[in-house]
Parts: structure tokens; C-alpha cells; sequence
């Protein structure tokens, strides 16, 4: 999915602790709007809606490139999700690129793309892509608001179209009314050898707590041009 943006795949970093039974759970709608900055400049606006619907819940994210980066490479991308079901478009400087995705649990995700994936030689098999969550199916279940004790600790298994990959979370570390959760990127498969052979890439994740429920608020990585981070707006 290359035209969907960077901001999208960073807020994916933000779905490491995601189940998808917890995005069942959701009761009422719920949005947040995030920035997205890269070396300490804005690169990217995202926001985030998910609310209850007839099939148990429905789920949008939107994002666009932001000051510099929107004048070097103006970008933008949708995706929308609900159970069993992804649909993501981007217009990456007017490269445009549809993807849906159709899973059920325990088999292999049902892949529609417009104009059609180039295949290649280290595509992930089908047989590792089994039981692994869309992309925002992943960040609905991280985002909502959940209990605190379920906010670290677990590791979830993601396809993004091309790139099948494990987010994993270690236990979470209460400081003052933010709990932090250190996270790994690993990768699995459909990456090239000499991507296999890196070292999982590293990040962090914050959640503001209050009354025991966590929200969102912050994800932290390391990159070659500066850390990138993703923080809640403000409301």
C-alpha cells in the first residue's frame, strides 16, 4: 500500500496491544485527531472515528500530509474497517492505489487491488497471514478507550496488503497519570532478506489514565531522520 502514507503506518504503531475481540466491545463512538511529526517537524494530520454499528462496529482514519512534507510530497489516505472487513485508498502525489482486504478467523485474507499488486519473489506466504488483523481493524481495537491493565503486555499479528509483521508490547510502567508500554516491530514475512536481517525496530506508547481507563496519547520511534512521534491533539 504504498500510497497510503507514512502517518497511517505510524498510527498503526500504535495497535500493538490490539485484539480484535476488544474492538467488539466498543459502546459508544469514540474520535481523536493526532499530529504526526519526524525530526521535530509536522509531517502529517490523522484522525481516528470508530463507533458501535449493526455488525458490531465500524471504524474510519484519515490522513494528509502536513506543512513541508505536503509540499514535497502531498499525500492523503482513508481507510475504513469493520469486523471481517478493510478497505484503505491514498493518493501518494497522485500515485492513486485502492486496497480491500476480507478475513475470517483462521484463514487467509481475500486481497481486491486497484490498479493490482506487483507480485514479488518474497510476497508473504498464505500460510503465515492466518488470524493476522487489518490494519485498522488492529489500531480500532488499541485506540478505543480500554481498562488500563489491558492496555500492555501483548503482542498482535498484522497484514497491511504486503508486509506481515508482530507488534509486541512489554509491561507497562506507571509514571504519575501516564502509563508507557516499550514496544517491537518484527517482522515476519514479505520483506526483503536484507530487511529480515535487521534488528526489530523499537518504539513506545503512552496512555493517559483516569478512573483506571486508558487512552491513547502518544507513540514514540527511533528513525534514520529523527524520532517520529504521534501525539493526541489537544481538545
Amino acid at each position: 500500500m504504498r500510497a497510503v502514507p507514512f502517518a497511517l503506518a505510524l498510527a498503526l504503531l500504535c495497535a500493538a496491544p490490539a485484539q480484535q475481540a476488544a474492538a467488539t466491545e466498543l459502546r459508544d463512538p469514540w474520535a481523536a485527531d493526532y499530529d504526526v511529526w519526524l525530526g521535530g517537524f509536522r509531517l502529517a494530520a490523522l484522525r481516528v472515528e470508530m463507533a458501535p454499528a449493526p455488525e458490531g462496529w465500524r471504524a474510519r482514519a484519515e490522513v494528509t500530509t502536513k506543512g513541508l512534507a505536503a509540499f514535497f510530497i502531498p499525500a492523503q489516505g482513508a481507510a475504513e474497517a469493520a469486523p471481517g472487513w478493510f478497505r484503505a485508498r491514498g493518493d501518494f502525489d497522485g500515485l492513486l492505489q485502492t486496497v480491500e482486504m476480507r478475513h475470517a478467523a483462521g484463514a487467509a485474507p481475500e486481497i481486491r487491488a486497484e490498479p493490482a499488486l506487483r507480485q514479488r519473489a518474497y510476497d508473504a506466504p498464505p500460510q503465515t497471514l492466518r488470524g493476522a488483523l487489518d490494519p485498522l481493524t488492529a489500531a480500532v481495537a488499541a485506540l478505543s478507550p480500554r481498562p488500563a491493565a489491558q492496555a500492555c503486555g501483548q503482542r498482535v499479528e498484522v497484514f497491511d496488503s504486503r508486509r506481515r509483521f508482530d507488534l509486541a508490547l512489554g509491561p507497562g510502567v506507571r509514571e504519575g497519570g501516564m502509563l508507557r508500554c516499550e514496544g517491537a516491530y518484527v517482522r515476519v514475512a514479505g520483506f526483503k532478506d536484507k530487511h529480515m536481517r535487521l534488528p526489530d525496530s523499537a518504539f513506545t506508547l503512552w496512555w493517559r489514565v483516569r478512573d483506571g481507563v486508558a487512552e491513547f496519547e502518544k507513540a514514540v520511534a527511533p528513525t534514520p531522520l529523527g524520532h517520529a512521534v504521534a501525539k493526541r491533539r489537544a481538545e
